[in-house]
């Protein structure tokens, strides 16, 4: 019988921490470029390209703008509209969608 509490017990655990690390998981991947375009509307979505690919930014997305300050990296938080084309850019995508965009100036 105490195995059998121990056996369960041991897979709540693991059950547990499968899903706390899938709620916390990054969505997608990080791609470094230049915009060659800068953000546009169309048909009810923004739209931004980097290094000629079109991308979809999503209403959820984080916009930070990376500088030096003293030595160090500071990542301020942006907006949007700080998004400009012939930035150097970090984005966090997956497929066409973009989750987060980090500027570098």
């Amino acid at each position: 019988m105490k195995n059998y509490i121990r056996a369960a017990a041991g897979m709540m655990l693991v059950a547990i921490v499968f899903f706390v690390s899938a709620a916390y998981a990054t969505v997608g991947s990080w791609l470094n470029g230049k915009l060659t375009a800068s953000p546009w509307h169309e048909d009810g979505y923004l739209y931004v390209k980097v290094d000629d690919v079109r991308y979809t930014i999503m209403d959820e997305v984080q916009v930070k703008l990376v500088h030096m300050k003293n030595g160090v990296t500071v990542k301020d938080p942006a907006n949007k509209s700080d998004l400009h084309e012939g930035d150097s850019v970090a984005v966090q995508h997956s497929g066409n969608r973009i989750y987060a965009v980090e500027i570098n100036r």
